[in-house]
């Protein structure tokens, strides 16, 4: 039973690192002009249908979503994916 688990587990997360997922659909929102936590030089995190699609750089994302809505935070720490 533990064998099972674990290739399953291992053949989701494979899945969705190749990038296999489906893609979030529905509103955008870009979180900009903070540091990113665990990602060196990344400043701003897109989130659509609930989930953090992409980190970069501010410019960049805002390229790939030109109609999101924007929130700017203001030189903070943007903590992607983190649920209080």
């Amino acid at each position: 039973m533990k064998t099972r688990v674990l290739v399953l587990g291992l053949a989701g997360l494979s899945w969705g690192c190749a990038g296999l997922a489906p893609k979030a659909t529905g509103p955008a929102l870009l979180i900009s002009g903070g540091a990113v936590h665990g990602r060196p030089g990344a400043d701003a995190v897109l989130i659509r249908g609930g989930r953090v699609e992409a980190v970069g750089r501010g410019s960049e994302l805002a390229a790939v979503a030109p109609t999101a809505a924007h929130l700017g935070a203001d030189g903070g720490l943007i903590l992607p994916g983190l649920h209080d």
